[in-house]
This record gives structure tokens, C-alpha cells and sequence, in this order.
């Protein structure tokens, strides 16, 4: 119940700065108390968690020393590592309260969901409802559900009702989650359809439900395309002057970067002529639109440790998941948010509500770490055991 409240208020938030959510400050508050209580657990302080706070550390040392060569305003780098903090803070909570009690990252994401859609109720989003305040929460929502512990919903049947909020998706325009929701329909299937994980035949069945899901939604891409050609080709074209603009930044300062937040009007100018050869007439401030290149262009290139650490146990966790563990009510969130963080890592900004996605990813593969470490413990002790059975049979 606890993380259920928490998760509602990480959805209210404030600026001071920059924006501040409540839920942010409630779990900074509860993480030392949190892990002084478990930090001698057996287990707890394992190898990964070490690691991947160790490269947390010098991303954060990294923004530290790039804000101070670059005499970064006050403000923009108490923006720049708050952010950080509060990452630290949201990863010990999560990872104190569900590392060994799992399902609790379920009680929390729901908590989320139920916060999101109150704060779309409660708040205009007449600019574009469905991505800013719906699509997400209701997408989450239904993962939640399809993965329930009591549901009775085969593995075709659950990868339609993916592939229909694919369609839904694209219909309003949404185009990451509709992939997203298509990758989804597959790991259903797979998942929910075969005996084991290394079922070639049920790789073959799934082949069928690609096609189909492949087709529906290049159909009504294409169908879309009138209805919303001009906001895809600003969304694209604010896409791409945002990597060109990044990638001019860190090629003049690619080793300390250009400090937290840096917005210099020579790399204003750059990111408006791109967008303007782009046939774009959007005015905005520039972004990465990568958390990648955000870290590196603001921090320097010791500052994408932590990032490119956590992608490289994405990718990991990824193949544990669908070849060897388990299926349970927890695969289908974790593939969510392993789908989704692939993409943040190279398509979003390192910014806003996105740092609590970053650190429930963090938080996952910790999770997914300590089972691995688990299973390989229980495997040496079962071909232990059978050495001993052979050596003291007559």
C-alpha cells in the first residue's frame, strides 16, 4: 500500500528550479532509512549494485567538474545534479523495497498509472491528450493487467489486444508506443504460448502475428499520414536538428562538455537553421533528444558511463528474460520498461519525469541480476550434489 501512495504522488510536481516532483521528495526522504535497514541483508550490496552506483559516481563527478570549467549558472547546475540525486535516491528506495519482494514494483507502477490519469483528468492537455497524459498510463495499465497472476488469457488472444492498442496508437499518433505495444504482442505470444523458452517451433508461430502486426500498423501509418503530416514532420524535423546540434556541442568539447543545461546561442542558431532546412517553422529551445548524447554534451564523455553501463545491462537482462527466465506476472512490465528505456536511451531527453523511468530501469536490472545470481547459485549446488551422489554410490 505504502509504494502505491508513493507511486501516485510521483505523478504531482512543482517547479522550484526546475520541476520537482512530490514523489521524488518522499522517496529521498524514506531511501536512507530504507537502506540502512537493508543494507546488510544477505545479497544486498552484490557485485552489480556496487557497479552500477561505482558508474553513477563518475557520471556525477563528471557533471561536477564540467559545470565547474565551464562556470555553469547556479541554477542550471542545481538542475543538473538534482537530477542526478534525485536518481540515486528514486534507484536505493525502489531497490530496498522491492530487490527482494519483486512484486512491490507493481504496487508501485500501479500507484503511477493511477497518478498519471488523475493528473490528465485534473490538468489541460488540450494540445495533444492522448501522448502527453493517456497513452502512457493506460498502455502500463494494461500491461499490469494482461500480467495479473489470475489471468486467463491465451497467448494469442493477449497479443491482439496489444496489436488493437498498437492500432489505437498510431490512430492518435503515437508512434514509439504503437512499436512499442507491437513488440509487446510478440513477447505476449512467446512468452504466454510455449512450454519453454527454447521452443524453436513457437518462434515459428510467432512469424504470422510479426506480419500481421507489421502490416496493420504500416497501414495506418500510411493511412494517418495526411491527418498528421505537418506535427510528423516537425516531430522529425525537432528530432533531427536536436542530434545535429548535440553532435556540433560535443565535438568542440567532446571530453568536459558545455556544462548542465547549456543552451549557448551559437548552438541555438544551428538547431533553427536545421529545423528551418527541414521545413520546419517550429521555435523552440534545442535538446539532444537523447539521453546519450544529453549526458555527453552537458558532462562530457565520463558522464554517459552510468547510461551506456545501463544499456549494456538492458541488452543483458533482455536475453535473461526471454531465453531463460521464468514466465511470471512480472515478465511482461519488465519487457515494458526494457523496450521502452532501448528507445529513451537514444530517442528522449535525460530530463522531467523521464529520470524516474531511468531509475526503475536501474532498479530492474539490479532485480533481474540478483534472480541470475540466484539461479547460478542453485545450479552449482544441484551438480554439487549429484557429484557427491556419484562419488559416495556403491
Amino acid at each position: 500500500m505504502f509504494l502505491f501512495l508513493v507511486g501516485i504522488t510521483t505523478s504531482f510536481s512543482f517547479s522550484s528550479v526546475g520541476v520537482v516532483y512530490y514523489g521524488e521528495i518522499l522517496m529521498a526522504i524514506v531511501a536512507p532509512w530504507c537502506f540502512l535497514h537493508h543494507c546488510r541483508d544477505r545479497g544486498f550490496l552484490n557485485r552489480a549494485v556496487l557497479i552500477q552506483f561505482g558508474c553513477l559516481s563518475i557520471t556525477i563527478v563528471a557533471y561536477i567538474v564540467a559545470d565547474l570549467v565551464n562556470q555553469t549558472e547556479l541554477d542550471n547546475a542545481i538542475r543538473g545534479w538534482g537530477r542526478l540525486f534525485v536518481i540515486v535516491t528514486n534507484i536505493l528506495f525502489l531497490y530496498s523495497l522491492c530487490g527482494d519482494r519483486p512484486v512491490n514494483l507493481r504496487a508501485f507502477c500501479f500507484g503511477t498509472v493511477v497518478g498519471d490519469l488523475t493528473v490528465g483528468v485534473l490538468y489541460d492537455h488540450s494540445g495533444y491528450p492522448w501522448k502527453s497524459a493517456y497513452g502512457v498510463p493506460l498502455t502500463m495499465l494494461l500491461v499490469l493487467a494482461m500480467s495479473a497472476p489470475r489471468r486467463r488469457i491465451t497467448g494469442l488472444l493477449g497479443a491482439g489486444v496489444f496489436l488493437a492498442l498498437a492500432a489505437v496508437h498510431m490512430i492518435l499518433d503515437f508512434r514509439s508506443f504503437s512499436a512499442l505495444c507491437l513488440f509487446l504482442s510478440l513477447v505476449f505470444f512467446y512468452s504466454y504460448s510455449n512450454k519453454t523458452k527454447t521452443d524453436r517451433v513457437g518462434l515459428l508461430r510467432m512469424v504470422p502475428v510479426m506480419i500481421v502486426g507489421l502490416g496493420l500498423i504500416y497501414l495506418l501509418y500510411q493511412d494517418s499520414n495526411g491527418l498528421y503530416d505537418g506535427r510528423r514532420r516537425d516531430s522529425n524535423a525537432y528530432r533531427k536538428s536536436g542530434y545535429v546540434t548535440t553532435l556540433a556541442a560535443i565535438s568542440r568539447s567532446p571530453l568536459l562538455g558545455s556544462g548542465s543545461w547549456s543552451r549557448e546561442s551559437e548552438f541555438q542558431m544551428i538547431f533553427q537553421q536545421t529545423l528551418a532546412d527541414e521545413g520546419s517553422s517550429l521555435n523552440a529551445e534545442y535538446e539532444a533528444h537523447s539521453q546519450i548524447l544529453q549526458t555527453w554534451y552537458e558532462g562530457g564523455i565520463f558522464a554517459t558511463v552510468f547510461l551506456l553501463y545501463l544499456g549494456y545491462q538492458i541488452a543483458r537482462s533482455s536475453l535473461y528474460v526471454l531465453r531463460r527466465r521464468a514466465t511470471d506476472s512480472l515478465t511482461l512490465l519488465y519487457c515494458f520498461f526494457l523496450i521502452l528505456s532501448s528507445w529513451d536511451l537514444f530517442m528522449s531527453p535525460f530530463a522531467g519525469w523521464l529520470r524516474l523511468r531511468v531509475s526503475i530501469m536501474a532498479t530492474i536490472v539490479l532485480m533481474l541480476e540478483k534472480e541470475r545470481q540466484k539461479d547460478v547459485s542453485i545450479f552449482r549446488w544441484r551438480i554439487t550434489r549429484s557429484r557427491v551422489a556419484e562419488c559416495t554410490s556403491p
